[in-house]
């Protein structure tokens, strides 16, 4: 009988472990699978980023162009099943469908576009010295607001992004390593331009976590030499995210002005 109890009691202890410990590794393994998703997900935006840089630099720095060439980087990485058993071609569309629209399943922008002109004020076929590095240059920044979808790893992941951006006022470190710094495009741009872009940058963020869109930005930038003449009035564009399209239901892109 005491042998029994003792099992018994062994049985108990080792039930009330289990208890305690098994949520806590099933958030940590949800944990470690959304990471190492979300992490394709910025190597595809690093991609899409010079691939907006190069539409840019060829097509005279036209928002659409940049935009679309985005987009088509970021396609495999948008589409996923809304209901079990979905077939491949109908993600395939979806995945076609955000990259025409740039719009995520809740209606919003997936990504957002600024840029800046160097070295405008000479002409762009002015001959130029062998060496010379005062070159018409692009810089392209990017953020994509990727969708955590792991459930529950998704909740904690972007509501701890949130809370670091507002309450710590865009500290350096955030365990996502998609950490956005919010750094001016160039070094010459103002301080309030900086700012304001951070202040709707977590809007956006934050109406997509309120409509159960669980994100964190994930930011990149490229820079390349302009290959083509700029059109004439992107060089006077101004503020922040000049690229930043919506959606439209019928036609292309449209951009703000």
């Amino acid at each position: 009988m005491r042998l029994l109890r003792n099992q018994s009691g062994e049985g108990g202890q080792a039930a009330v472990e289990t208890a305690l410990t098994l949520p806590v590794m099933l958030l940590a393994m949800l944990g470690i699978v959304q990471l190492t998703v979300a992490y394709q997900a910025r190597i595809l935006s690093e991609y899409a980023v010079f691939k907006a840089a190069r539409a840019g630099s060829v097509y005279r720095a036209d928002c659409g162009e940049m935009v679309q060439a985005a987009l088509a980087a970021l396609a495999p990485s948008m589409s996923h099943a809304t209901r079990p058993n979905e077939p491949l071609e109908d993600l395939y569309a979806d995945s076609i469908t955000n990259a025409l629209t740039n719009t995520n399943r809740i209606g919003q922008p997936s990504i957002w576009l600024d840029f800046n002109l160097e070295n405008t004020d000479h002409d762009f076929d002015e001959q130029l010295d062998e060496g010379a590095t005062n070159v018409m240059r692009l810089h392209v920044k990017m953020v994509y607001f990727y969708e955590y979808r792991i459930p529950f790893a998704n909740w904690v992941i972007a509501r701890y992004w949130l809370a670091t951006q507002q309450a710590y006022e865009w500290a350096k470190f955030d365990p996502t390593m998609l950490m956005e710094k919010a750094e001016p495009v160039t070094p010459s741009t103002s301080a309030g331009r900086a700012q304001l872009g951070r202040a709707e940058l977590v809007n956006q963020a934050k109406v997509n976590i309120d409509n159960k869109f669980y994100t964190a930005p994930i930011v990149n930038s490229w820079s390349m030499r302009m290959m083509s003449d700029p059109l004439p009035d992107q060089a006077k564009r101004s503020g922040a995210w000049k690229c930043k399209c919506q959606a439209q239901a019928q036609g292309p892109i449209m951009c703000d002005r």
